[in-house]
């Protein structure tokens, strides 16, 4: 819950591949120190900007109707319907061994399908 020092004017890393672990290196940790114990850090908040997202959601349905109060609806949900790949945040745990990757992606695509029937 306490901010770091922020040493360096780039707190950015060169986005390259870590090969220990295959993480996404994204903030450098030599731009960041630890403050001494019970004093406030220099880094002010919201000052780091997280890494991008994209998303196309869709949806289709179709309502046919049976007899007089009866209906049957047909429904198809895609989630990152473009299946765009998304890296997850960094680590932003100063002692952590992997503080500034990030080393898991968002949700791939996902399609639901869906039959109701109404009466």
């Amino acid at each position: 819950t306490q901010r770091v020092n922020q040493v360096s004017d780039d707190p950015y890393a060169d986005r390259s591949i870590n090969p220990a672990n295959g993480g996404m290196r994204y903030l450098d940790l030599a731009a960041f120190a630890q403050p001494a114990l019970g004093t406030l850090g220099t880094m002010k908040r919201n000052s780091i900007e997280g890494i991008g997202s994209r998303n196309v959601d869709l949806s289709i349905s179709r309502a046919f109707r049976v007899a007089t109060t009866a209906r049957f609806e047909i429904r198809a949900e895609a989630f990152n319907a473009l299946n765009w790949f998304q890296w997850n945040q960094p680590n932003v745990t100063l002692s952590s061994p992997i503080f500034g990757q990030i080393t898991s992606a968002g949700d791939p695509r996902i399609i639901q399908l869906a039959a109701k029937f109404v009466f």
